[in-house]
């Protein structure tokens, strides 16, 4: 499509989603001074992440920032810890909030911006089937727990993970 045939209500439509990274619109034809204008406070739009926006205002949810940083991270990066155990169906742990927790490859040069918590690894696992590109269950439990401080809230979530028969304890 040539630029001027772009229509701002179409965007969604033709990225396939809402949350779209700031490049995908270029191509698209809109441009940056566009991109941040409708990104303003009050704006139209909101910028989750360096790079990525999304196409309405109202509050981001945790689907929003899970997609958000899987953009801003790059193509192979996985989500683990709580989100990821979220995503497997895990119950009793906190709900996710803050930072979605992100294994990228050791070589990718990427920080958090303080709503992605990136962590290289040269051990990235391979995501588990599914809708999104999760860590395996025993993974996420460890990514989590490795960062938990309470301790009885650890103790759950593995002994959840292990009870359910969703991995053994010599796995994790």
């Amino acid at each position: 499509r040539r630029t001027c045939d772009v229509r701002i209500d179409e965007l969604a439509t033709l990225c396939a989603d809402t949350v779209v990274l700031t490049r995908d619109l270029e191509q698209l034809g809109i441009s940056r001074t566009t991109t941040c204008y409708r990104c303003r406070p009050g704006g139209p739009w909101r910028s989750l992440l360096p790079g990525v926006v999304k196409l309405g205002n109202s509050p981001p949810d945790r689907t929003d920032h899970r997609k958000a940083a899987l953009l801003y991270t790059g193509p192979g990066a996985v989500i683990t810890g709580l989100d990821a155990l979220h995503l497997h169906g895990m119950e009793r742990m906190p709900s996710p909030s803050g930072p979605v927790h992100v294994l990228v490859p050791a070589d990718r040069r990427r920080v958090g911006a303080g709503r992605v918590l990136v962590e290289r690894t040269e051990r990235l696992p391979v995501p588990a089937a599914g809708r999104w590109p999760i860590a395996p269950i025993a993974r996420a439990a460890l990514d989590f727990a490795r960062r938990s401080r309470e301790r009885s809230v650890v103790r759950a979530t593995l002994a959840e993970v292990v009870q359910r028969g969703r991995c053994t304890a010599s796995q994790l």
